[in-house]
């Protein structure tokens, strides 16, 4: 059995775009997942996996990116009939339903046997490698492409840096690496084979980088990223002294997956699990203060920076990966859907989560603070908080209501004081000066 699936985000809210969220659920179900660059890579794998089907007996899907690769017109080399019929001899399935030579199948199994089943599929997906790459191989020997098989790697073997990805992404990135002067420092590693996961494979080519980036395309709706339940691995990766940079976008809710409330999400917040009420006002619980969690790790270099001042947000990045081990970033990101503002003034809210003291803008190292970035004239946090219909409810006339603006006042201040944001007179890289425009057009990067 052979499947193409045109990978979509999966609703709600709708959206034609595309994500890896629909595969990955059906990831444990037991299918091939093999997932395209381009169109091009798309037609081959096709072909490939009827190959593959035919010696492995499993299922496979092949994975083509929505709307960015299923409506996007590409030249292409089609392979003749010929070819496709040499590749793919007739092929005749030797347990296929036929009444004339009934068998049972589908039959109950006890739990006595019911985990030796499973093994034996798990390790008919583990044996399916040998079958994908010759598949590739072979094909390859016919049209003149291949895919790489398990991975394939573009770039330097003896590069430093590497990226990591599946589908469209990579044929988006392989253009940038023949166009970029810098390209002979980086590899990419496309990730064409998710199940069977080529774990050793993965190991070797990952062999002597310093950084390896990881782009992901999907989401375990009620996992958490690195707030909640994927805690747990984050925090090994610190405790361990990884070599890793972890960057965690923050956007204070589960967005994805329907504007759920998170453990990142803001005390006071309406979101579809936390609606203000008769007795609440939104979420009952404070932040989860995620970068004094991480920086208690004592790992060597934990900053918080915002999508709205980008060039400290580029000088972090780079000071991150200049330094050898684990590092982390959090990246606060307002999500114009999820808080109720105008797409337009996303740069505006951002800034004003700094600029009241909401959001500082620090720097840890071994636990310690080394950097923050000054505000020149704090705001009332009303002025942040009244552009997202998230915290309409605050300005309602009612006691609860001004209670809740206070505390949120009062812990702007806290952070004002705590990590010492009063900016004493005007600085380049303080609240107002950072990322602004200057005469002849330079601004402070």
């Amino acid at each position: 059995m052979v499947m193409t699936c045109a990978n979509r985000a999966i609703s709600a809210p709708l959206s034609i775009w595309n994500d890896h969220q629909d595969a990955m659920s059906v990831r444990d179900a037991g299918w091939i997942q093999l997932y395209c660059a381009d169109n091009q890579e798309a037609i081959d794998t096709r072909i490939q996996a009827y190959r593959i089907a035919e010696r492995t007996e499993l299922p496979v899907m092949v994975c083509v990116d929505g709307f960015t690769l299923t409506h996007t017109p590409e030249p292409l080399s089609l392979p003749t009939q010929e070819q496709v019929d040499g590749f793919l001899p007739p092929f005749q399935f030797s347990r296929a339903l036929d009444p004339r030579q009934p068998i049972s199948m589908g039959t109950l199994v006890s739990p006595d046997y019911y985990p030796e089943a499973r093994h034996s599929h798990h390790q008919a997906l583990l044996n399916a490698q040998q079958e994908i790459i010759a598949a590739d191989r072979e094909w390859a020997a016919v049209s003149g492409r291949h895919g790489g098989g398990l991975l394939k790697i573009e770039g330097p073997d003896d590069a430093e840096i590497a990226i990591l990805s599946m589908g469209s992404i990579m044929g988006t990135l392989a253009d940038a690496h023949v166009q970029d002067p810098a390209r002979d420092q980086v590899k990419l590693i496309h990730l064409r084979c998710f199940r069977p996961f080529p774990t050793d494979t993965l190991r070797e080519v990952c062999a002597g980088l310093k950084h390896l980036v990881v782009l992901e395309r999907a989401l375990s709706p009620g996992g958490g990223g690195a707030f909640d339940i994927g805690f747990q691995a984050l925090s090994g990766m610190l405790e361990r002294g990884h070599d890793v940079l972890y960057v965690c976008f923050d956007n204070e809710a589960y967005m994805n997956t329907g504007i759920q409330r998170s453990s990142s999400t803001p005390h006071a917040a309406m979101t579809t699990t936390s609606p203000p009420g008769k007795h609440r006002m939104g979420k009952r619980h404070l932040k989860k203060d995620i970068i004094s969690i991480v920086a208690s790790h004592h790992i060597p270099y934990a900053a918080t920076a915002t999508v709205s001042y980008p060039s400290d947000l580029r000088q972090k990045v780079r000071r991150a990966l200049s330094i050898e081990g684990p590092t982390f970033l959090v990246i606060h990101s307002p999500c114009p859907l999820g808080w109720g503002h105008d797409g337009a003034l996303s740069i505006e809210v951002g800034r004003l989560a700094i600029q009241t003291g909401l959001m500082p803008l620090i720097e840890l190292e071994r636990g310690v603070l080394t950097g923050a970035m000054p505000i020149r004239e704090p705001r009332p946090v009303g002025d942040y908080l009244k552009l997202q219909k998230r915290f309409a409810h605050l300005f309602a006339d009612n006691p609860d209501a001004h209670a809740e603006l206070e505390h949120f006042q009062a812990l702007a201040d806290h952070n004002i004081e705590k990590f010492g944001l009063r900016g004493l007179d005007k600085q380049p890289q303080d609240s107002e000066g950072a990322d602004t425009v200057q005469r002849g057009g330079m601004h402070y990067a």
